[in-house]
């Protein structure tokens, strides 16, 4: 039976009226991951898009662009290890952190990183950094709109959920290197055994380290490490 276009679900980016972009019902739309490095990288972007501004239309300046930026870099390394499924609240919850942070607002901070937030447990007084003073969103509401504008993009539900994974594009270009430098290019290892070993030690010092690894060697081979001394 043919199946009728109404019947066709939408991808996440829509569909055009003529059905251009849109998948079969028995096919449920992908769930794209996204490199949380890069979208480190492009949200910082727009935080230092705002600090080339003029002055009289944003407040914004280099220090607390690279505040801002820091501070959503650590709030995306906290919360990807997370389950999406049972502390999705929490993480969007969280997400809110960086942005009310600045603006001297630690409900929804997290401790390991909020030293004010640290201080008020231990009944102490905190005074913030020169570099990194707090702000007022009364006074500074034109600075807060235009930042909260920009979290309201990158912290959507959608755009949280791409990155809740713990696959790591930085970790992948080490291993590149430290593979190439193992199996240089200028020799011929395809098929062979060697290729195959070299691999497998660049992954274990990876997962173990070197020592750990060369334990296991020793180990392997029946090699007692004291007489290597």
């Amino acid at each position: 039976e043919k199946m009728k276009e109404t019947d066709w679900p939408r991808t996440k980016g829509g569909a055009k009226k003529n059905g251009t972009g849109r998948l079969p019902i028995h096919i449920k739309p992908p769930l794209f991951k996204a490199d949380p490095n890069h979208r480190k990288k492009v949200a910082g972007k727009m935080f230092y898009e705002l600090e080339k501004r003029q002055k009289n239309t944003s407040k914004v300046d280099e220090a607390l662009a690279l505040q801002l930026k820091d501070y959503w870099s650590v709030y995306l390394k906290q919360v990807r290890f997370k389950n999406w499924s049972k502390d999705k609240k929490e993480v969007m919850r969280k997400s809110k952190s960086p942005l009310e942070h600045c603006f001297d607002n630690q409900k929804f901070c997290m401790h390991s990183w909020c030293y004010k937030l640290q201080a008020i447990e231990q009944g102490l007084s905190y005074e913030p950094p020169i570099h990194r003073p707090f702000f007022d969103k009364e006074q500074d509401r034109n600075m807060y709109m235009q930042l909260q504008e920009i979290f309201e993009k990158f912290g959507s539900e959608e755009s949280i959920e791409e990155l809740m994974h713990l696959f790591e594009i930085q970790l992948n270009e080490a291993l590149d290197q430290a593979i190439g430098q193992t199996c240089p290019k200028f020799k011929l290892l395809g098929t062979s055994m060697t290729l195959t070993t070299r691999v497998s030690k660049v992954l274990f010092v990876r997962n173990i380290g070197y020592k750990g690894y060369y334990a296991q060697v020793f180990e392997a081979l029946r090699i007692n490490q004291q007489d290597c001394k």
